[in-house]
């Protein structure tokens, strides 16, 4: 990574020019000695990368020589200062023998003026008001603003807020100062959108979340058909108000108008994920990529729609190698998009390989400043290899870009429940349905029913739980390794677990919400000699072996033993 001024990473920020680490939210300064931050920031140069013993001497002690004790001493202390506890793999990975690897996704920002203020290139674009005539369109002005949304943080050094939250925030909040101290952003735009098929005009405003004030306002006026070059005209002229130093939007080209009216059409679903949704805004991508094959955008979106259809249990025959035709051919059409890197990598995740996942986060996190792209699916990663601590970190971190994001709420819920937080698991779940998730849906269905058993009220439980595997899908019915792994059935537990893995193994796939491993009930599961087998089947021990093992244990050989925290 090319050296630059700022890094962010995991509830941190680095400003190298003034040498100063802080805390996120609200820029607590963090006292580092000189040379623990010296290795701090040339970590965050090279996240990813195996940083060997000797070149790390070489750069913390020049033209020195000096034990590789004192090595050992400096990453101990960043590793404390960083909060990593001994068993957890956050931010800094051991490689025996070898040196270390920054395993947190960086990304370089701009360094604000001073500490306290919302980050100057924050920016959060609201749903635009649609006053189209005839009502042709409906829900084209959310589908605008959701659109702009994806161009400006794809191109530039923009913190955009992830559209779901900015929607929520503005349907709680309609005013743009109390939605944008929601956000915590400073700027937000506003717009609507009005007229007719013939004579379209959209309108723009950017404003000042501390003062009120409108700063910039601007109309592109045009007709319904030429609508993609509207929006993108519309992008690059916001974006040079913006950011003028960073880079331009570049949109929508080669685009009938029918294709961009299907892609916004999908968009629009897929900002609400469920079984029908994901269906619909499927069926409106096809249209639109039968209509321009080279639009990057609508290939990149229809792979990430392909992939919650095997994340949710529900994909049709082949989804997964749909899926990966579709981001393949998205990154030739333009590799600089991060949101295709996303798609790629949860694509990897299904596919168990999960080392090249988290090196197609990393890259994903690197092109685009919405955490919710990277963040949350690296969550999710963390999540099923175990690595709790690092999950709830990243969580926690896109949570607070994006305060209001139902999938990502949900994720919380998971996290807290893993971790053995009830209150706070409950909590985060209750947002999540009332942000419109399902509570009759995995994840949520489970965890109320595990809630109630935790509370010592197994009939309400069983009153929620599952307890028949023929009425779920094949798929499915790993959710039941839970259950029986209470009861004390582990041989059904494995029985499950293994056919599971047959069933996605039958569509290339090692399947995914394998959190549930790591779950405090399924310890019995884990203490079982097969798990070891169960977890080279999911091909696990790959990424441990790269990343580190997960929380709670250690790698000795080819074996996976626990450890007790002292």
């Amino acid at each position: 990574m090319e050296a630059q001024d700022g890094y962010e990473f995991d509830g941190f920020r680095v400003d190298a020019r003034q040498r100063v680490l802080y805390r996120l939210p609200g820029n607590t300064r963090v006292d580092l000695q000189p040379r623990v931050f010296d290795a701090l920031l040339h970590f965050v140069r090279h996240p990813g990368e195996l940083l060997g013993k000797r070149e790390l001497m070489q750069v913390l002690w020049p033209n020195v020589v000096v034990e590789e004790n004192s090595l050992n001493q400096v990453v101990s202390q960043l590793r404390k200062v960083l909060g990593e506890k001994p068993w957890e793999h956050r931010f800094i990975v051991t490689s025996p023998g070898r040196g270390y690897r920054f395993v947190a996704a960086v990304r370089t920002v701009g360094v604000p003026s001073a500490a306290g203020q919302r980050h100057p290139l924050s920016l959060a674009v609201l749903p635009f008001t649609d006053r189209i005539l005839g009502g042709t369109t409906p829900g084209l002005g959310e589908a605008i603003a959701a659109d702009l949304s994806h161009l400006l943080s794809a191109r530039s050094r923009l913190r955009v807020t992830a559209h779901p939250s900015s929607a929520t925030a503005w349907a709680r909040h309609p005013d743009p100062r109390l939605a944008g101290d929601v956000l915590n952003v400073a700027r937000v735009v506003t717009g609507e959108v009005a007229g007719d098929r013939v004579r379209l005009g959209i309108t723009a405003r950017l404003i000042d979340v501390a003062t009120g004030a409108t700063v910039w306002s601007h109309t592109v006026r045009g007709s319904l058909a030429g609508l993609a070059e509207l929006q993108g005209d519309l992008a690059r002229q916001l974006a040079q108000v913006v950011d003028p130093e960073g880079t331009r939007p570049d949109a929508n080209v080669d685009v009938t108008p029918d294709a961009y009216l299907s892609y916004l059409k999908a968009l629009s679903l897929s900002q609400r994920p469920s079984p029908g949704s994901i269906a619909g805004s499927i069926d409106l991508l096809r249209q639109a990529i039968a209509d321009s094959p080279q639009f990057p955008r609508a290939r990149s979106l229809l792979a990430i729609q392909y992939t919650m259809e095997v994340m949710f249990g529900f994909a049709g025959a082949g989804a997964l190698q749909l899926a990966r035709e579709e981001v393949a051919q998205a990154l030739d059409l333009d590799e600089h998009n991060g949101e295709t890197w996303c798609a790629a990598g949860v694509i990897d995740c299904l596919g168990g390989n999960w080392v090249r996942a988290e090196e197609r986060f990393r890259i994903a996190h690197s092109l685009t400043a919405d955490p919710l792209v990277s963040g949350l699916r690296c969550a999710w990663l963390t999540l099923s290899v175990g690595q709790l601590a690092r999950a709830m970190q990243q969580a926690e971190y896109t949570l607070q870009v994006a305060p209001t994001h139902p999938i990502g709420v949900q994720m919380l819920a998971a996290l807290h429940l893993t971790l053995g937080n009830d209150e706070a698991a409950r909590r985060f779940a209750q947002l999540s349905i009332e942000q419109g998730q399902s509570p009759t849906m995995a994840p949520l269905h489970d965890l109320f029913a595990l809630l109630e058993l935790r509370a010592g009220r197994p009939a309400e439980m069983q009153r929620i739980s599952v307890v028949a595997s023929g009425n779920l899908d094949p798929p499915l019915r790993k959710r039941l390794m839970l259950w029986h792994s209470i009861r004390g059935a582990i041989d059904e537990a494995f029985a499950l677990a293994f056919d599971s893995a047959d069933h996605y193994a039958r569509e290339g796939s090692v399947g995914g919400a394998w959190g549930v491993l790591w779950l405090p009930e399924m310890q019995p599961f884990r203490d079982d000699e097969r798990f070891q087998l169960f977890a080279r089947r999911l091909r696990l021990f790959e990424y441990w072996s790269e990343y580190g093992p997960p929380d709670g244990y250690s790698l000795r050989g080819e074996r996976l033993v626990r450890v007790t925290p002292a």
